[in-house]
């Protein structure tokens, strides 16, 4: 959007002392949404009010032409004028919530991490923003709530693909667990994690003990391997009989009653869990 009408808008709004402060900050954005961009909260708040006035452009939107449509931004008369007031509603609202309208982007879009606000890029998709970062009100700014989260990038050498990634909200809900923010962190300085691939590089980075699941095929019904199952005590790391084919199995684990085992037809497989 901002490609559209950044320009058309500084003309606007230069010399109105109503938009002063606004005007200014939009003179500062650099047209993105990076942690360091200025006054981008500044388009973001404004954008969404601006873009609701009937008669915008003096070429509409043509499905026709969908690549050079809509165009040209009406800012003069009726239209020129709702356009300062948009702008002037953005202003004060955002002062209102004591938001700097100078500030840089990470410090007023951040990720919330125990007491860490971890500054986060990307903006709203109907701001014409591919980086998607969808957020919400907080206190001293916005949160992102839905938008990039897992990451990758593959490319390929003589050796087969490389492949780096990041989960921008990282993979740990435990504020103790050194993964609790780590990868947002990442995600907010644009790095990523490289991606083990061939046997060694899986086996170097091994991070906790591999379980495997083998299945095994018999003419047991399914209510005898419950009660089998049941009458053994069976439970996580067990041998389990085998049973009937018909069915995918419903995995088990530690705890699980033996019936939840099983899948819902009369004949299933049931798996051996081994713990190495």
């Amino acid at each position: 959007a901002a490609e559209l009408v950044l320009g058309p808008v500084r003309a606007l709004c230069a010399g109105k002392a109503e938009v002063a402060a606004a005007c200014t900050a939009l003179n500062l954005w650099d047209g993105r949404y990076d942690v360091d961009s200025r006054g981008a909260h500044v388009f973001a708040a404004f954008w969404p009010l601006a873009s609701r006035i009937g008669g915008l452009w003096h070429v509409p939107f043509d499905p026709a032409d969908p690549v050079h449509t809509p165009r040209d931004l009406v800012t003069t008369g009726e239209v020129g004028a709702k356009l300062l007031k948009a702008l002037a509603d953005t202003q004060a609202k955002l002062l209102k919530d004591g938001l700097k309208l100078d500030a840089r982007w990470g410090e007023v879009h951040f990720a919330v991490r125990g007491t860490e606000r971890i500054a986060a890029h990307g903006g709203d998709g109907v701001l014409g923003v591919l980086n998607v970062q969808v957020s919400a009100p907080a206190d001293g700014g916005f949160v992102p709530v839905h938008g990039s989260s897992y990451v990758q990038v593959v490319t390929f050498d003589d050796t087969g693909p490389v492949a780096d990634a990041v989960l921008s909200y990282s993979q740990s809900t435990d504020p103790a667990s050194p993964h609790f923010a780590d990868q947002t962190r990442l995600y907010s300085a644009k790095k990523f994690v490289r991606l083990p691939f061939t046997p060694a590089e899986i086996a170097a980075d091994q991070q906790g003990k591999t379980q495997v699941i083998r299945e095994y095929r018999g003419r047991y019904p399914k209510n005898a391997a419950i009660a089998a199952l049941t009458a053994s005590g069976a439970s996580h790391g067990t041998k389990c009989p085998a049973v009937g084919s018909g069915t995918s199995v419903r995995r088990g684990t530690s705890g699980a009653s033996p019936a939840n085992w099983l899948g819902r037809s009369a004949m299933s497989f049931m798996p051996q869990i081994i713990s190495t």
